[in-house]
């Protein structure tokens, strides 16, 4: 007798066999039970979990001579001849090579025939998702209304192009993959009755890169068992399947945690140059990090190395020497890098540039750059802090320093103006003031203040900005333009009205009068006022940004015709005048 693969001899003939998939097995259990079996089946999931094993197991259990039952005895003749492939009654129909609607024809009708040996016809249609649309649609009012006695099951990995007209009239069952501590311990089953030595790091080690599939664990541990005759060891697996040592994943994981760049790349040098699967290598370093993931989110040590028996002592010592948010942005790295290797002839340089960028992750989001961004932030408030106390001492000097001379200067104003000249002068201003309308006046003591928010007016933008962006965005387009008793003056131009109005309003008013009155330790009401230039011309002055009286207010040409008396003034009124006036 010719030679039978390990996965075909160890196929589950029973419900109580099949690996996994315990919603599957109780369900249909408990249809059979029940004599509820549905005329049209899907079976849905990846390659090797076992759908159509159970599509078998079901055709066996419905046509059983001593069933229907919940399970198929095996030894009747029904349940031989369909193990065996014997019977016409179950007929097993590859989609992919039988994908057209002539085909599809040709079974319509034959269905319509009664089943020649059994109590049911069982029709098992793999890979379902290669027939034509056609073909589907020549199969929709059969699969609808199938005569009476026979059952579709419909097999297929990719349940997505199949049309939602043919899923919607079966009963869909979506099959899981497998973990790899079932997988381990159905291989242990078949291989103590093979008579097979095989390592349980071992065991693991193929249930891990079957990932999820049964009979590809069966296929990789058959393979084994020809590459060496005696004890199948770890270091057999690894050797076979071009798999990495966990010492190098670990060591790769200490180089970027210490910041070693060059031997990280010396260990991918030695991976690459011994052969290693790179791809295998990237899952495992991927399966690596999203271990310490987990424990730093909290999982127990047990739990994170429970199928992962060999990495235990390095997750222990790996512990900690990555933050939380450091390993989400590495794994997310990783997962890129395996999407690039699909499209580059050089994988040794993309892993490379890979494995430098986790290190420059680890170096500016890992814990010591962490703490050390923190104490550098610490003794930068500190300085701050140091150097707002001084500017506050000098500015209060600067502001008393300012006040004394702008008091000064106003008491000589105002004595001045006892003259008849500066009277006519000051008539005349007073006419043309009111070709000025935009503010009613400018407080000469205020410039201090005035030169102060333009000095400043960017910080105070951007802490604006900080608090109410719309507010910032409004404001950006205005300037400060004076500062009066009560109010700020704040001007825009003609054409951006869109941006005064809204600079207005009292959700944006309110924010911008609290940064302005927190900076000037006073309280002062915001006035938007549309910026002309002559009224720039005459109340700023721009070389200085200051406010000067004596342009806004002296008549130049009246001083010029009595300038005797003007000296007269200076002279009656210096020094013993002004304290007399300030007694007054």
């Amino acid at each position: 007798m010719s030679y039978r693969s390990m996965y075909r001899r160890w196929r589950p003939a029973k419900f109580a066999e099949m690996v996994g998939q315990e919603h599957i097995r109780q369900t249909l259990q408990n249809a059979l039970k029940s004599k509820r079996v549905s005329h049209a089946y899907l079976f849905c999931g990846p390659r090797g979990t076992g759908k159509t094993t159970t599509a078998k197991i079901l055709a066996k259990a419905v046509n059983c001579i001593n069933g229907p039952s919940t399970e198929p005895c095996g030894q009747c003749p029904a349940c031989l001849s369909i193990a065996e492939g014997r019977t016409m009654d179950v007929l097993e129909i590859d989609a992919a090579s039988n994908r057209g609607i002539d085909e599809i024809r040709e079974l319509r009708e034959k269905v319509r025939y009664n089943p020649s040996e059994f109590r049911c016809k069982v029709y098992i249609i793999d890979e379902v998702h290669m027939l034509t649309n056609e073909a589907f649609n020549a199969l929709l009012k059969t699969l609808e209304e199938p005569p009476r006695g026979v059952i579709f099951i419909l097999a297929t990995t990719e349940p997505h192009k199949v049309p939602p007209t043919i899923v919607s009239r079966c009963q869909r069952f979506d099959f899981r993959l497998l973990t790899a501590a079932e997988i381990s311990l159905r291989l242990h089953e078949a291989s103590t009755q093979e008579g097979w030595q095989v390592d349980e790091h071992a065991r693991l080690l193929i249930a891990r890169l079957a990932e999820g599939s049964m009979r590809d664990a069966f296929g990789l541990l058959e393979q084994c068992r020809a590459y060496v005759d005696g004890v199948i060891k770890v270091e057999t697996v690894q050797e076979l399947f071009g798999v990495t040592a966990p010492q190098l994943v670990n060591e790769l994981t200490m180089a970027i945690a210490d910041d070693q760049p060059h031997r990280a790349l010396q260990i991918i040098e030695e991976i690459v140059f011994g052969g290693k699967d790179l791809a295998l290598f990237i899952r495992d370093l991927t399966l690596f990090l999203s271990r310490l993931l987990l424990l730093a989110a909290g999982s127990s040590l047990e739990q994170v190395a429970r199928d992962l028996p060999e990495f235990k002592s390095f997750f222990e010592a790996s512990r900690g020497r990555f933050t939380y948010e450091a390993l989400l942005e590495m794994i997310a790295e990783l997962n890129n890098l395996m999407v690039s290797l699909r499209h580059t002839c050089y994988p040794h340089f993309m892993l490379e540039m890979a494995v430098l960028r986790l290190i420059k992750i680890n170096r500016y989001i890992g814990q010591q750059s962490i703490a050390a961004i923190i104490d550098k932030l610490a003794a930068l408030e500190e300085k701050v802090a140091a150097l707002n106390k001084g500017r506050a001492a000098d500015q209060q000097r600067l502001l008393q320093s300012e006040l004394q001379s702008e008091r000064l200067k106003s008491s000589q104003e105002t004595a001045a103006a006892h003259s008849l000249p500066f009277l006519q002068a000051e008539e005349r201003s007073k006419e043309n003031k009111g070709t000025y309308p935009l503010v009613e006046s400018v407080d000469s003591n205020r410039n201090w203040a005035l030169q102060r928010l333009k000095k400043y007016w960017p910080q105070l933008l951007r802490q604006i900005k900080s608090k109410r962006p719309q507010a910032y965005a409004w404001l950006e387009y205005g300037k400060p333009l004076a500062v009066e008793k009560k109010s700020l003056v704040i001007a825009f131009p003609r054409e951006n009205e869109l941006h005064k109005q809204n600079t207005e309003k009292e959700e944006n008013r309110q924010v911008i009068e609290a940064v302005i009155n927190k900076f000037l330790k006073e309280k002062l009401e915001m006035k938007c006022i549309f910026f002309e230039e002559e009224y720039e011309k005459k109340i700023i002055n721009k070389k200085t940004d200051s406010y000067e009286p004596e342009k806004a207010h002296l008549d130049q040409h009246a001083l010029s015709e009595d300038e005797s008396l003007f000296e007269s003034a200076k002279k009656l009124f210096k020094g013993q005048v002004v304290e007399n006036v300030g007694k007054d």
